[in-house]
């Protein structure tokens, strides 16, 4: 799917598409009525692919690698997000996704920037690969009780600025904070 391809169709509940396997930049950014995605080919997400789309519900990917900056940005009602191959979340990729509550994401090895500010209701995280947390990365993320990151190195700064449900933190590796 191309660029811009269907930003601001905002009719468009869902999409399901078998054999598609890039998503553009600005796809669907601006489809507020868009409530789930289905694309088991997917290997990448656009910048600012999904951006706006506050209807989004559920979104499905099982060969998703890579998130590229602004991809679901501001996506509040995202509840259920499946990217199990998942590597690589680009700057403010789910910058206030409020309904995300938690994330399996066992091939995850690196966050961006901002990637997770602002959501609130993530409780829980599954990151056994991680080795990179960006800047703000976790920012006012009031309702993350725990992390543990047992691969992780490096924490950039304020990467879990005012987590202020935050208990528990687990990095045997950490190098760099």
């Amino acid at each position: 799917v191309g660029g811009g391809a269907f930003e601001c169709c905002t009719g468009l509940t869902s999409f399901s598409a078998p054999n598609l396997e890039t998503v553009g930049d600005s796809a669907f950014d601006g489809c507020g009525r868009l409530t789930s995605f289905s694309a088991p080919k997917v290997t990448t997400v656009g910048g600012g692919a999904f951006y706006g789309c506050t209807g989004l519900d559920s979104f499905s990917a099982p060969n998703l690698e890579t998130v590229g900056n602004y991809a679901f940005y501001n996506c509040t009602l995202l509840r259920s997000f499946s990217a199990p191959n998942l590597e690589t979340v680009g700057y403010s990729a789910f910058y206030r996704c409020t309904g995300l509550t938690s994330l399996d994401l066992p091939a995850l090895t690196t966050v961006g920037g901002c990637a997770f500010y602002g959501c609130t209701g993530l409780k829980s995280l599954n990151l056994p690969k991680i080795t990179t947390v960006g800047t703000s990365a976790f920012t006012i993320c009031t309702g993350l009780k725990s992390f543990i990151a047992p691969k992780l190195k490096t924490v950039e700064s304020c990467a879990f600025y005012a987590c202020t449900g935050l208990t528990s933190f687990s990095a045997p590796n950490l190098e760099t904070v």
